[in-house]
């Protein structure tokens, strides 16, 4: 099993490629390549999470992905993080085959 996993960690500059979907971007003071998925509109806000019964209200979700070595630390989830000078709130943070996913949300605007 190990294997596979120095093969995936080998491969990481495969899927956080500037070539291909990663741009630089500022990971709350920390400059590197890393892709970001949005999800601006309400609908998909809402169904990703359990707000969907409180209309009226709306917000943004965002999905960063980002080689673990190039963070300084994993976040902690319920601070406040920072993506290109954004301040969001961190819903979850994990660390997957040496990529870090970190899913936030904040206000829509």
């Amino acid at each position: 099993m190990s294997g596979f996993r120095d093969m995936v960690s080998a491969d990481l500059d495969i899927f956080i490629n500037g070539d291909e979907f990663a741009e630089d971007h500022d990971l709350n003071g920390t400059l590197c390549k890393a892709v970001i998925d949005t999800m601006d509109s309400k609908e998909n806000f809402f169904h990703s999470q359990t707000y969907e019964p409180y209309g009226g209200i709306s917000g943004r979700l965002m999905k960063v992905y980002v080689k673990a070595s190039d963070l300084p630390e994993i976040p902690a989830e319920g601070t406040v993080f920072r993506v290109d000078d954004e301040p969001l709130i961190i819903n979850k943070a994990s660390v997957e085959m040496g990529v870090v996913v970190i899913t936030l949300h904040g206000s829509e605007g």
